[in-house]
């Protein structure tokens, strides 16, 4: 415990002797710049200060060319959050040691922005490194999205992990930025295996019969969700509490819209833990139609889904069979084409 308190404040005192080794001048101001390669990217870049509730230090907006640039207000060295934002959803970008004394640019290209990530200026080094680590981090998370068979996740993290350990040794200091590097990637690769798992549950639910559930609606009946057999079953898993959930339902409500009751039913289930909590919410936006159903937090429904994270959108066909438990968004254009296809098939 005494190593792992102690490891940052050390970090940082090391990494001064790799900034003095430096033999470029550089002006003393504390400037970080974004310059961003490809036509397609990011609208802005958000520094955030974890240590410090999460505290905005940064946001830089690429309202004019490819660069943007802030001064970073700190008044000491430390390691800051960074994340994307595009098209209103923001998205972790792994993390880089902040000068509070010299610029650092960091360079990415639009179509590969982990692999393609290098900074230069103070803490050059050690911000590669930290970079190389998030760029190993989101292949192995991106691998997981199909379930990954224990065997196979383990052989990835073993690989990863031996890169990393590989990067690690040509840093000035590999006794604390690269044990501080190793220590996040442990962390790391402790929830990746929960979320491999719940992968796993998702996939081995397709082709399972999704639909042996009995919710609520509006006025406290009990409707069973097999009554909508018959039919292909796009259910909006949501709360009143969730932000996400919100910005989806104008898309999900468009989607409605586009389809036939004989062609598709859309149904908003809320997991909110009160009911009248998720009644009064309804009543007060007049969203008082027959697509609304509760079914509670710790529900059979909720179980069988292991529903955790919201928003969570379900497709089920007309035998009453699941075909994904983790289907695209409905703000996704990618989601009506794919339903068009599957329509058209029964037709």
């Amino acid at each position: 415990m005494i190593k792992r308190i102690l490891i940052l404040p050390i970090i940082l005192a090391f990494l001064a002797c790799e900034s003095n080794q430096e033999t470029k001048e550089i002006d003393e101001t504390s400037l970080f710049t974004v310059e961003l390669n490809g036509k397609s990217k990011p609208d802005s870049i958000i520094l955030y200060d974890k240590t410090n509730a999460w505290e905005v230090i940064s946001t830089l907006k690429f309202l004019k060319g490819n660069i943007a640039t802030d001064t970073l207000k700190i008044d000491q060295s430390k390691i800051l959050q960074i994340y994307t934002f595009t098209q209103g959803k923001q998205a972790s970008f792994g993390e880089f040691i902040a000068s509070d004394k010299k610029p650092i640019k960091m360079q990415i290209d639009a179509k590969n922005l982990f692999e393609s990530r290098h900074f230069t200026g103070e803490y050059q080094d050690a911000n590669n490194y930290l970079s190389f680590i998030s760029f190993q981090q989101n292949k192995l998370s991106k691998s997981i999205l199909i379930g990954l068979d224990s065997l196979t996740l383990e052989s990835s993290i073993k690989l990863a992990d031996k890169n990393i350990k590989n990067k690690g040794e040509g840093l000035i200091s590999p006794d604390t930025i690269a044990q501080y590097g190793l220590n996040q990637f442990i962390k790391f690769t402790d929830i990746l295996r929960k979320k491999n798992k719940k992968y796993v549950y998702k996939k081995e639910l397709i082709g399972s019969t999704g639909v042996d559930f009995t919710l609520q609606d509006v006025t406290g009946k009990s409707v069973k969700l097999t009554y909508f057999k018959g039919k292909y079953l796009y259910i909006d898993v949501w709360a009143t509490w969730c932000k996400p959930c919100k910005e989806e339902y104008p898309f999900l409500t468009k989607l409605a819209n586009d389809y036939s009751v004989e062609d598709l039913v859309i149904l908003s289930v809320s997991i909110d833990k009160d009911a009248d909590t998720w009644k009064k919410y309804l009543h007060e936006h007049e969203l008082l139609d027959d697509m609304h159903f509760y079914t509670g937090a710790t529900s059979e429904f909720v179980q069988f889904y292991d529903i955790g994270a919201i928003p969570r959108f379900i497709l089920i066909d007309p035998e009453g069979k699941v075909l994904n438990a983790d289907e695209i968004r409905p703000s996704n254009l990618a989601l009506k084409a794919y339903l068009n296809e599957l329509i058209k098939k029964d037709l």
